[in-house]
């Protein structure tokens, strides 16, 4: 046999272990492609989400401006009024916050935003009289935002105080 048959057989192994290392790394390349779109993909549902959730937290600001009093409406156990007496969203009172127990149907009952009325500072020193109910109202405001597809779902929270 001579030596120029010899190096043709050489050729086409060299050949298949090129095309073989070829073909990995363009699967790599896809995979890698495929990947960082759905990273992008989720990044801009997350972002969708967020911006949902900050709509919620301005329509429930929105709300306690529309409250009338400190009376009107008055804080509820199942928030019928709009408005939630605190702790009464979170019934079992256990280590989970309230706002993970809840799925997502009762969080669309609810209209994606909670209202719970935290708490009452006095301005006044003024005991007995009507300027007892005069002061700062606190309230905690909950929201909770999805994406249609469901890949993300964003729970944001404000105080928001208010003076009758």
């Amino acid at each position: 046999m001579s030596a120029s048959r010899r190096q043709q057989g050489v050729v086409l192994v060299v050949v298949l272990v090129l095309l073989t290392v070829l073909t990995l790394l363009g699967t790599t390349a896809m995979r890698t492609s495929t990947l960082e779109e759905r990273i992008a993909g989720n990044g801009l549902a997350r972002l969708a989400a967020l911006q949902v959730a900050e709509t919620g937290l301005r329509q429930g600001e929105q709300r306690v401006r529309g409250f009338l009093g400190p009376a009107d409406p008055t804080p509820g156990s199942d928030g019928g009024s709009g408005l939630w007496a605190l702790g009464a969203a979170d019934p079992d009172a256990d280590a989970d916050p309230w706002w993970r127990e809840r799925d997502p149907g009762w969080w669309t009952d609810v209209g994606g935003v909670v209202i719970e009325q935290q708490a009452f500072v006095k301005d006044t020193l003024t005991l007995g009289q009507p300027a007892d109910l005069a002061g700062w109202y606190f309230y905690r405001i909950t929201t909770r935002a999805t994406v249609p597809a469901g890949r993300a779902a964003v729970v944001l929270r404000s105080t928001y105080a208010r003076r009758y």
